[in-house]
């Protein structure tokens, strides 16, 4: 997804589902999640109440005057 940033930028959200269902530790993944978030060097980790998915989710900042397959490129190798 991408989304107004700046004046001269996008942010390009990349969202990764982690558990398409989480089962019965639901509760136990939600307290847990405030402690991985505070210690997480790229992104950030969520849940999707109404799915019950967990997600990791990377931003990417995109300037406005670079190609998209040029930022695409980018986005996805320097993320790996």
């Amino acid at each position: 997804m991408a989304a107004p940033y700046t004046e001269d930028a996008n942010v390009i959200q990349i969202f990764t589902t982690m558990i398409p269902q989480i089962g019965p530790g639901f509760e136990a993944l939600k307290d847990a999640l405030l402690d991985w978030n505070l210690t997480c060097r790229i992104g950030a980790f969520g849940i999707f109440r109404e799915q019950r998915q967990f997600y990791h989710k990377y931003n990417y900042p995109m300037p406005l005057d670079v190609p998209a397959d040029e930022m695409a490129l980018e986005i996805f190798f320097s993320s790996t």
